[in-house]
């Protein structure tokens, strides 16, 4: 055999490195006390659009961005709370022609 990593090996030690992960943050997270409030949607996707393209816009462009986050999640709340019976089809139906 050769001296290669095997990528079944380097599974099972990433595997065992994130089962020891937590259990290694347990003391200090008995020490911390309360636990940090997890963001919400609109935060955890500001945050993700700051850290991928924060160092390409500036303050207002990243509040702009941020809004329009909250906007499409709004919207998406709003679709799923529409009821569709499983027979409901969309108005028109695409049916592809061959040439």
């Amino acid at each position: 055999m050769s001296d290669r990593p095997h990528r079944r090996r380097f599974l099972k030690t990433a595997a065992a490195a994130a089962a020891l992960a937590p259990a290694a943050a347990l003391p200090e997270l008995a020490s911390a006390g309360d636990p940090p409030a997890a963001p919400t949607a609109p935060q955890a996707l500001g945050d993700l659009v700051r850290a991928r393209f924060g160092k390409h816009l500036n303050e207002e462009q990243l509040k702009r961005a941020q809004a329009g986050v909250a906007g499409i999640l709004r919207s998406a709340d709003v679709i799923k709370g529409v009821a569709l019976e499983n027979s409901e089809e969309p108005a028109m139906v695409f049916v592809a022609e061959p040439e």
